[in-house]
């Protein structure tokens, strides 16, 4: 219900999420007053932010993890589709059958900010063209300003997938340990 109404939501303890919600208004997510993580079951992707909305999660003193508990899905556990993700947690054990394990990232409008701190990892990307392990840019923009890339898999591009319709800036962070 904070979701669906906008704001800052404080998390305070390990939940686990078994639906996929949809961003339409600028929401943060962060952990309270220690390390937390969004446990996600669930079929599909847990975030998907559209209609021009941003989403950030994690940032402050505490670290938000989303963790996709390593089930393969249809989709990438988050989506980006029309709006904006700013990065400062962890997105991690993301497995999809589509294109990209952890994030996708598709639409003109759709980008995608990792700052320091940022991780995404042991995400892959398990179809037959094998592309964007950790994040998959079909279109739309990505500027990694810090933060890591690691440890994700795919046949090709097993860390970030870029099409010729995206857009992939890197002024900071690490992108290593990857592999197909």
């Amino acid at each position: 219900e904070s979701i669906a109404s906008g704001g800052t939501v404080y998390v305070v303890n390990d939940i686990t999420v078994t639906e996929s919600l949809t961003i339409n208004q600028d929401v943060t997510i962060r952990a309270l007053d220690k390390d937390v993580t969004l446990n996600h079951t669930g079929s599909s992707s847990l975030f998907t932010v559209q209609n021009s909305a941003t989403l950030t999660i994690g940032g402050g003193d505490y670290r938000l993890t989303v963790d996709g508990k390593g089930q393969t899905r249809g989709a990438a556990l988050l989506q980006i589709k029309g709006g904006t993700v700013d990065l400062y947690g962890t997105i991690t054990n993301g497995i999809s059958n589509d294109s990209a394990g952890g994030i996708k990232v598709e639409g003109s409008s759709s980008t995608l900010n990792m700052y320091d701190g940022a991780i995404v990892n042991n995400c892959k990307c398990s179809n037959q063209w094998g592309i964007g392990g950790a994040i998959g840019l079909e279109t739309g923009n990505m500027n990694m300003y810090g933060g890591t890339i690691t440890g994700n898999t795919a046949q090709d591009a097993s860390a970030v997938y870029v099409n010729n319709n995206s857009g992939f800036t890197m002024s900071g962070g690490a992108i290593s340990g990857n592999s197909n």
